[in-house]
């Protein structure tokens, strides 16, 4: 009887224990994320004129460009929101770097290419991806900057509470986001266009934005999707369109989050010297200078090269490689990540730490440049 209650009380012990810690657990989360909330709404609007957005014929934002301009683009990549106590400091450094990057840049539109946050209830303590969700979202608000994102294998992945749908219904709702959900008889969430017109209304480039989806099969192993065949057939079918109400191909751009096979083609045949790819800036950061794409390889690229549309692919996921190379007449970029949370070690690191801007003329011609955030004063 002794041993029993002996047993009991160590048993009553731990159990007091873990309520208290859990305890104790909510309320310093709680604070954290009342001084994030904090720091997110003393943020100050980014003090530029705007070209007007609306929606146009096809159901798509439209911008019309202001005469004798660049269209400014900021791509943002990965930054990796945490949304917990455990993840205060690089959460707050990451959204700094947002406003840094946004004010620095002036962009017109903001295009964010996945993995916005990072819910990981063993490193965190932390499943809810719509509440790491809110802080970027509240902070783009505040900003005022039109922005809009795709999204990455972590934003509705192996650990969020919240499902991809419940995401996209929020980014859907806030004001200066310029995020459609899409078709919904076609793959993944967000497949979208953005046009970019002149004064008159016509087109001069279009925004191709894609789901790249998340993982194939078992989402724990690791095994990346790819833009599966319906979502490329439907891309060929705006593009198709689109090119008819300009009288001729359309010029466009494509933003997702996992960089396609050819990118790690592109890479080999560059460190290989050979003459079918020209190499634009940046490097292969990874260990072995791997590219982490798509285990079974899709179309999306070789209906891009057939069609001669797309002339620029913009990518994150990988967050220690950003090169920009030209192949078979399009340029494979990856944006600057922000990630201080996610890679062990990265939150010290500052070489792949920024942005990238698109600068798109009159003529649909386009410059890009590579941010370094640590230029930034």
């Amino acid at each position: 009887m002794k041993k029993i209650q002996s047993k009991f009380k160590v048993l009553l012990i731990i159990l007091t224990v873990l309520l208290l810690t859990f305890a104790a657990f909510l309320l310093i989360d709680s604070y954290y994320s009342r001084e994030l909330t904090m720091f997110v709404n003393a943020t100050q609007k980014i003090d530029k004129n705007e070209p007007k957005y609306y929606i146009d014929d096809y159901g798509y934002y439209s911008f019309n460009k202001q005469e004798d301009s660049k269209f400014r683009v900021l791509q943002l990549t990965d930054l990796h929101i945490g949304g917990s106590f455990l993840s205060y400091r690089q959460d707050r450094k990451a959204l700094t770097a947002i406003i840094k990057l946004i004010d620095f840049t002036k962009p017109d539109l903001v295009i964010i290419t996945g993995d916005m946050v990072y819910p990981s209830p063993l490193q965190l303590g932390s499943l809810d991806n719509l509440k790491s969700t809110q802080y970027l979202g509240k902070l783009m608000e505040r900003l005022g900057v039109p922005w809009t994102v795709t999204f990455g294998n972590h934003d509705a992945g192996q650990y969020s509470f919240h499902s991809k749908t419940e995401i996209a219904d929020y980014y859907a709702s806030i004001d200066n986001s310029l995020f459609q959900k899409g078709p919904t008889d076609i793959t993944g969430m967000g497949n979208s266009f953005i046009n970019i017109r002149s004064n008159a209304g016509n087109i001069i480039t279009t925004l191709v934005l894609l789901d790249s989806n998340m993982y194939a099969g078992d989402k724990l192993s690791g095994d990346y999707d790819n833009i599966h065949d319906d979502q490329i057939a439907w891309y060929r079918n705006q593009i198709e369109a689109l090119s008819k109400e300009r009288n001729g191909l359309v010029p466009s751009l494509a933003f997702w989050h996992i960089p396609i096979n050819e990118y790690d083609d592109a890479w080999k045949l560059f460190k290989k010297g050979s003459n079918e790819v020209t190499y634009v800036y940046g490097k292969a950061g990874e260990d072995g200078e791997k590219v982490y794409a798509p285990s079974i390889r899709g179309n999306i690229f070789n209906v891009m090269v057939e069609l001669g549309s797309t002339k620029g692919i913009f990518s994150g996921h990988d967050h220690l490689n950003d090169f920009s190379l030209i192949y078979k007449g399009i340029r494979l970029t990856y944006g600057k990540s922000i990630d201080y949370l996610a890679y062990s070690g990265i939150e010290k690191s500052t070489w792949q730490r920024g942005g990238t801007l698109i600068e798109i003329d009159e003529d649909a011609s386009f410059n890009v440049s590579p941010i370094l955030l640590e230029d930034i004063k």
